[in-house]
């Protein structure tokens, strides 16, 4: 039941911002990448995670609807730098009840610097430069990925 409506929280903020749903997951397509928002259920209790994919179709013949798991580039909403704190508070297992209301304030605020930061991803040059400048991100590329970009998996 917890994860229904966490999911009708996601499909109302996201629809707004141009994403298609299927399954527990939302799509949208931003120049030649696949943003891939997935809602996942922690198999050891009420834990839930919000994944992040980015398919680069550069890379690979266009698949229209890639799992999270599939994607070159893949990461936890709690990753993304400007939130590190709300998103994983509610989400947390040490906490007896998720806070709905709590939950939808906060994914809505994240929402546009999250799609900012998955369009900056999406852009070749600016992903080399996140990953060389801030070290982040390369334990999270795929080898097609660190191909294309001419990373090696030690750096």
């Amino acid at each position: 039941m917890v994860k229904e409506k966490i999911l009708g929280i996601i499909k109302n903020i996201l629809k707004k911002e141009g994403y298609k749903k299927k399954s527990n997951s939302f799509y949208k397509t931003y120049n030649d990448v696949i943003f891939v928002i997935n809602l996942q259920k922690s198999q050891w209790g009420e834990r839930f995670y919000i994944n992040i994919g980015l398919w680069y179709k550069k890379i690979e013949a266009e698949m229209e609807f890639p799992k999270e798991y599939q994607c070159h580039l893949r990461f936890r909403i709690e990753d993304f730098q400007k939130i590190k704190h709300s998103i994983n508070k509610i989400l947390d297992p040490n906490n007896d009840i998720v806070d709905i209301d709590k939950f939808e304030i906060e994914f809505k605020n994240i929402i546009p610097g999250l799609d900012n930061y998955l369009k900056e991803l999406s852009d070749k040059n600016k992903l080399l430069d996140i990953i060389q400048t801030k070290n982040t991100m390369s334990n999270r590329m795929d080898l097609k990925l660190r191909k294309w970009l001419g990373v090696n998996a030690g750096d």
